[in-house]
């Protein structure tokens, strides 16, 4: 068996740090405000009456189990209540 021997390995030099490069220019600056999609009024009112029924019918079912829950409840506090009046 014959010893081989490992060659040392070079690595390239990096050249050295020349000064650093000047910023980039900024873009013009603009003068005016990218304008919103506009959506009418008109068109929110338009959901609000296709959607109608389903709020109606979820308000109407929260007011039914509401009353049902509270029909329900065994009362815990009584009180009453004496006038006296002086005439």
């Amino acid at each position: 068996m014959s010893k081989q021997t490992a060659m040392p390995v070079e690595f390239p030099m990096r050249p050295a740090p020349s000064t650093p490069a000047p910023y980039l220019p900024l873009p013009p600056a603009l003068d005016f405000e990218p304008e919103a999609p506009a959506v009418p009024l008109s068109h929110y009112f338009w959901i609000l009456r296709r959607h109608l029924w389903m709020m109606v019918a979820f308000v109407g079912a929260c007011t039914l189990a509401t009353f049902i829950v509270s029909a329900r409840l065994k009362p815990i506090y009584e009180s009453t209540a004496t006038i006296d009046v002086d005439i």
